[in-house]
């Protein structure tokens, strides 16, 4: 078993979390954190999931994840091509010594009374556990700690995956609501069931199917060039 990092790039809609973590309850796999914030983009979130998986089962949650219709891009976050961060609050009683391990790791203390000091502390997960590990012989009143936060280094940014379709996320989000609204319109009714996951039928009710949704990258590049999408370019 290895530690991975995956940074999932998501549409800002509501129960897109709950999708996601759904996913890995599933299949089992255990998700050691888990930080979603805002991105750039205010239609897109991210999401960077730290998961403790065998090689090959990446791929396969790897690929069950880009098929959720709300994910735009997926990328694992590696040691040397990314900048990993968590965040600590931490409690602990006023004491010389204390202050003195606040110092030793480039803390913070963020609040302090006569009892005890709050301290504030962000660095790489190591360093993290270094801190709390010299904290924990004088007594830890209460702490609270961020899921891990990654970005890749230097110029290349997770958005840049949807432009394998020659889209900006926004249209990818544009196109997925368009294919939910006419979706008999987009697909030969012999595609649909299989691009789609659902029986014909089940077409005229595909929006209470939103979870269950699939979007496969053949279909969807012919169903972006039907609706003039395809072309457009950031």
């Amino acid at each position: 078993m290895a530690i991975h990092t995956l940074a999932v790039l998501v549409e800002n809609s509501p129960g897109v979390l709950a999708r996601v973590a759904s996913l890995f309850s599933r299949r089992g796999y255990n998700i050691d954190s888990l930080a979603v914030g805002p991105t750039e983009n205010p239609k897109v979130s991210r999401m960077t999931i730290v998961l403790n998986l065998e090689g090959h089962a990446l791929d396969q949650v790897s690929a069950q994840l880009f098929k959720l219709v709300n994910v735009i891009g997926i990328a694992e976050m590696k040691e040397l091509d990314s900048l990993k961060r968590e965040i600590l609050l931490v409690k602990v009683a006023n004491s010389a010594a204390t202050k003195e391990i606040v110092k030793k790791h480039n803390a913070v203390i963020a609040d302090e009374s006569k009892a005890t000091i709050s301290i504030e502390a962000v660095g790489q997960s190591n360093a993290i556990e270094s801190l709390l590990n010299d904290l924990k012989p004088h007594g830890i009143r209460e702490l609270v700690q961020s899921g891990l936060a990654a970005l890749e280094r230097g110029d290349k940014t997770l958005a840049e995956l949807a432009e394998q379709f020659a889209l900006h996320p926004n249209q990818i989000i544009q196109f997925r609501q368009y294919a939910l609204e006419h979706m008999a319109e987009l697909f030969d009714k012999d595609k649909a069931p299989k691009a789609m996951g659902v029986s014909g039928e089940d077409l005229k009710d595909l929006h209470a199917k939103i979870g269950q949704l699939t979007l496969e990258r053949d279909f969807l590049e012919g169903a972006l060039s039907k609706v003039g999408l395809l072309s457009a370019k950031r």
